[in-house]
C-alpha cells in the first residue's frame, strides 16, 4: 500500500489530473491539503473517491497554520488535532499527512524516538510543536527515517528557499510495516509542494472459506452420447415453456440442469474442500 501527502493550493480544476498522478504513482490512499472544500463532499474522479469531511478517520490529513498567524490559532490547530486523534480506536492503524508549517531539522537532537535522524534543515519552533505531538501519541515522522539525497528531502520549493515541512507520520507499533518514504519532485501539481509517499506492507487477512462436503457431478463425464441423453431429459422437463418471468424461469432452468445431470452423469462422493458444489 502507498500513502501519499500534497498541499495542492486548491482543487479546483485539478481533480481530473490530480486522479491520474495518483494512478501513475500508484497511490492508494492520500492525504491532500488546501482543497478550499467546505463541509462533508465526496467526488469520484475516474477510479478515485475524493472525499473531505470533518469527522474522525484512520487515515488523516492536516494542515497547520502559517509562521506568521496569531499563536492562538496555532493552539487551536494542535489542540483540535490532539482530540481527534485520541478519538480513534487503539485498534486502528493511525496514519497522518500533512503540511505543518514547521522544521523538524536534519538530526533528531532530543527526539531520537520520534525524530529518525534524516531529515532537512534547521529545526524551528513549528518542527519542535510536531515533534513533541508525535512523542505524546507514540507516532514516528516516517519521511526522516530513511537516508535520502535532498531532493527526495525537500517538500517545499520556491525560487528563494527549499524545505521541508511536509510530513507523513505513523504510530511506532506500525513503523515495522514501512519500508520507504520518500519526495517524488517530478511530479508538478502544485508549483511550490511535492509529493511525499510512503510504503506499508499491509497483508490482508484472508477470510477462511467454509468447509464442504456435497457431492459433485461428474461433468468430465459429458461426451458425445450423455450430452444427447441429457439433451433429451431436459427437453422432457421443458422447464423454459413455462410461463414465468425471466429471474423464476433461470433458477427453474438451473435447478433442472443439476437434476438431469446427476441422474445422466452421476456424482463424485464429497470431501472437505473449499468448493461450493455445482
Amino acid at each position: 500500500m502507498r500513502v501519499g501527502s500534497w498541499n495542492i493550493g486548491t482543487l479546483t480544476r485539478k481533480t481530473v489530473e490530480l486522479a491520474k498522478i495518483l494512478e501513475k504513482r500508484r497511490i492508494n490512499i492520500a492525504c491532500v491539503q488546501e482543497t478550499r472544500w467546505l463541509g462533508d463532499k465526496a467526488r469520484d474522479v475516474d477510479r478515485f473517491k475524493l472525499w473531505y469531511s470533518r469527522k474522525v478517520g484512520a487515515g488523516t490529513g492536516a494542515y497547520t497554520s502559517q509562521a506568521g498567524l496569531d499563536e492562538e490559532v496555532k493552539r487551536r490547530f494542535w489542540e483540535d488535532l490532539d482530540e481527534m486523534v485520541r478519538g480513534i480506536p487503539h485498534t486502528e492503524k493511525i496514519f497522518i499527512g500533512g503540511d505543518f508549517n514547521g522544521h523538524i531539522g536534519a538530526t533528531s537532537r532530543g527526539y531520537d524516538d520520534v525524530n529518525g535522524g534524516f531529515g532537512f534543515g534547521d529545526r524551528n519552533e513549528g518542527g519542535t510543536s510536531l515533534l513533541d505531538f508525535a512523542r505524546s501519541f507514540d507516532m514516528v515522522i516516517e519521511n526522516s527515517s530513511f537516508p535520502k539525497k535532498g531532493e527526495h528531502l525537500v517538500t517545499f520549493r520556491s525560487s528563494v528557499a527549499e524545505t521541508q515541512i511536509d510530513y507523513l507520520l505513523c504510530m511506532k507499533s506500525n513503523r515495522c510495516l514501512c519500508t520507504n518514504c520518500k519526495v517524488i519532485p517530478s511530479e508538478n501539481l502544485s508549483t511550490l509542494h511535492r509529493l511525499l509517499v510512503m510504503d506499508l506492507e499491509i497483508t490482508r487477512k484472508r477470510r477462511g472459506r467454509a468447509m464442504y462436503s456435497q457431492h459433485r457431478i461428474k461433468w468430465g463425464a459429458l461426451m458425445e452420447a450423455k450430452a444427447q441423453e441429457l439433451g433429451v431429459k431436459l427437453l422432457t422437463m421443458g422447464v423454459w415453456r413455462r410461463s414465468r418471468d425471466a429471474s423464476a424461469m433461470w433458477t427453474s432452468t438451473a435447478q433442472c440442469i443439476r437434476e438431469a445431470a446427476r441422474e445422466v452423469l452421476g456424482v463424485s462422493k464429497g470431501n472437505s474442500s473449499g468448493h461450493k458444489g455445482d
